[in-house]
């Protein structure tokens, strides 16, 4: 799982965040068919079953193609599968120990990328975590309506405290990443409002705001990289009380600004202060 520590949603469009990966870990456990069947149980969301010439005719051209929560796999097996056209299937089994119930913790990009790992292990095709990014990236993008900074794949591949920004100057999107220097001797708290709010439809609120006063949102996106930049500091100094100040100062822009909160959340970041 991974959590925004700093720059949640601004990193959608360009600027630095801070993410942490968490102890709560998504797994895969993948075992081999003798035949071209591919199975796939996800504990918790259902299961799917179909040949791999079946998975690689779909077509997910875009989020309106994904009709139920196991598509976006469906749609990560199909493109590894096109691409490396083994000739036996698999059966996996997903489970995670991200409640299903959380919003914010990354946990379809946790699914994705434990399953690309879990597929890079079985048929030896050489994808290193770093490379994860340029699998996952596009499918984030395509849920989540045109816009994804794609900075949660370094937390489910990598891990630790990285910076990261979405660089796309070239003409193709690539990910910064810096892994924070220090020992970073810091717990953290999840607060878990049970209240469901998918990243696929954050995203496209805050985009609609955007582009209709691109300024104004840009001059908040601006603050909040103030805010990374400082909170970097504070992290590599294991300055715990400035990290929770500088965290708060970007939960208020997030609420007020952007108005991506709950009243739920609110309270539980009152409550943390």
């Amino acid at each position: 799982g991974n959590v925004f520590l700093f720059g949640e949603h601004a990193v959608v469009y360009e600027h630095p965040a801070i993410i942490a990966a968490t102890s709560m870990r998504t797994h895969v456990r993948l075992s081999a068919r003798s035949d071209d069947v591919v199975s796939v149980t996800s504990v918790g969301f259902g299961a799917f079953e179909a040949t791999i010439t079946d998975l690689c005719a779909l077509q997910f051209s875009s989020a309106a193609d994904y009709h139920c929560s196991l598509d976006l796999l469906r749609d990560l097996i199909k493109t590894f599968l096109t691409r490396f056209a083994p000739a036996s299937g698999f059966t996996a089994t997903v489970s995670s120990d991200i409640p299903r119930e959380s919003g914010g913790m990354s946990s379809s990009t946790a699914v994705l990328c434990a399953m690309l790992a879990a597929l890079n292990a079985h048929y030896d095709t050489g994808i290193a975590p770093e490379d994860h990014f340029e699998w996952v990236y596009p499918l984030q993008v395509k849920v989540h309506g045109g816009k994804a900074s794609g900075a949660e794949i370094m937390s489910s591949s990598v891990g630790g405290y990285n910076r990261v920004r979405l660089d796309k100057s070239a003409g193709t999107a690539r990910l910064e990443t810096a892994h924070l220097q220090g020992d970073h001797p810091l717990h953290l708290v999840i607060g878990n409002t049970r209240v469901e709010a998918a990243t696929k439809a954050t995203v496209p609120y805050v985009m609609a705001g955007w582009e209709k006063c691109p300024e104004a949102y840009d001059a908040v996106f601006s603050r909040i990289a103030q805010l990374v930049d400082d909170g970097q500091s504070a992290l590599e100094h294991a300055q715990a009380q400035r990290v929770g100040a500088l965290m708060d100062a970007n939960h208020e822009l997030l609420a007020r600004e952007l108005g991506v909160s709950h009243p739920k959340l609110n309270r539980l970041v009152d409550a943390a202060r």
